[in-house]
This record gives C-alpha cells, structure tokens and sequence, in this order.
C-alpha cells in the first residue's frame, strides 16, 4: 500500500490543495479588495494628477508577478502528473 496507493493520493489531492490555493491567493477579499484596490486607487489618482497611464499598467504588472509564479508551478505539476 505505502509504494503503489500512497504517491498516487498524494499527487491527486497536492493538485487539488494547490489548485485550491491559487483560487484563495486570487479570491481573498483583504488581497483583491483592500490592497488590489488602494492599489488602483492610488494609481488612478496618480494618473488623472499627470494625465499618464504608466501607474495603472505598474499595478498590473504587480498583480501579474504576485500570481505569476504560483500558477506556473500548478502547470508544471499538472504536466508532471498527466504524464
């Protein structure tokens, strides 16, 4: 049981758990809400004061690198897992 059950659990409910886990990072209301949005705030405040769309494109590139690495490390282990 422990060398043929055992890896095959773990690797079904690690894609869950960490599927799970980008869905919170993305779905968290004090991320998305609080921070998310003073970012924007912030940066639409920002850009009506200098009439410049550079600090709206900074927070997505903030957000893309907060989530960036976690969803390439779901892929690389559902490629590794359907394999």
């Amino acid at each position: 049981m422990l060398h043929d059950v055992l890896p095959q659990a773990v690797r079904n409910v690690l894609l869950a758990l960490i599927s799970n886990t980008v869905e919170v990072v993305k779905l968290t209301a004090l991320a998305s809400v609080v921070s998310l949005g003073k970012m924007l705030y912030t940066a639409g405040m920002t850009r009506s004061r200098t009439c410049n769309a550079a600090p709206m494109i900074l927070v997505a590139g903030i957000c893309l690198a907060m989530l960036w690495p976690l969803l390439r490390l779901v892929s690389r282990f559902e490629r590794r897992v359907s394999a």
